[in-house]
């Protein structure tokens, strides 16, 4: 299964046992991750190639230890402000 051109994953109210899914890391061009029930832990490079990811929901789920730092720098997520208005 090739799912690198996956840009939307909506996994709503279903009851995914395990970590966080390692494919994830692979998918860049998602552009959404939202509204899953995952339960475990994220790894460190979860998010490392997620250039395009603009929503990034992890509410609803039961994951435990911390959120990666490398989160804070996904590009798709960051507004940029022109600094001459």
């Amino acid at each position: 299964m090739n799912l690198t051109s996956l840009e939307y994953l909506d996994l709503h109210d279903n009851n995914i046992t395990g970590n966080f899914p390692e494919f994830i890391s692979e998918l860049s061009y998602l552009q959404v991750l939202r509204n899953n029930s995952l339960h475990g832990s994220l790894a460190p490079n979860s998010f490392s190639n997620q250039s395009k990811l603009q929503i990034l929901d992890l509410s609803n789920n039961n994951l435990v230890g911390s959120v990666p730092s490398e989160s804070g720098n996904i590009k798709g997520m960051i507004l940029l402000f022109d600094q001459d208005q």
